[in-house]
């Protein structure tokens, strides 16, 4: 489905800038819609529909042109993440898992995410590098996600 929606210029953009916006908008506006939806959710969900994004066999041309609006979304998702998981993203998240076979939590996801995204975007020797310098394990620690975002910047 999503191979569908980002192979066509109509309908890939307005896509993107959607999935964009759900994860700008957690935790920002609130933690729960007005209808109390957990808006948590839906970033995670963003993030999963991302990843399915970045593991077509075929990279979107939209995701070069959004690269560092969708790196800097998923920093801030890796960070926001640390802090607060509410009890439906735990839900969210053991169904996704039982499901695609994903990540042993939501945090571990997003950064696996950004690696996908930097190697879509032939970026592997960042990837690297931060593997080398145990950067990705750093970026999960809310005490130490400034420094690692440093090392990222290298």
């Amino acid at each position: 489905m999503w191979g569908v929606i980002m192979s066509s210029t109509g309908t890939a953009e307005p896509a993107l800038q959607i999935l964009l916006n759900v994860l700008n908008a957690w935790p920002v506006d609130s933690v729960y819609t007005s209808d109390g939806d957990s808006t948590g959710v839906f970033a995670l969900a963003a993030t999963v529909t991302l990843w399915s994004v970045f593991n077509l066999t075929w990279c979107p041309a939209i995701v070069l042109e959004y690269f560092p609006r969708l790196l800097l979304c998923l920093l801030f998702q890796v960070y926001i993440s640390a802090l607060d998981t509410p009890e439906e993203v735990d839900t969210f998240w053991k169904g996704c898992q039982e499901q695609l076979g994903l990540a042993t939590n939501p945090q571990r996801f997003v950064v696996q995410t950004l690696k996908v995204l930097l190697c879509r975007v032939q970026c592997e020797h960042v990837v690297v590098a931060m593997e080398g310098k145990a950067g990705w394990d750093t970026l999960l620690c809310t005490d130490t996600h400034h420094y690692a975002v440093g090392l990222l910047a290298r």
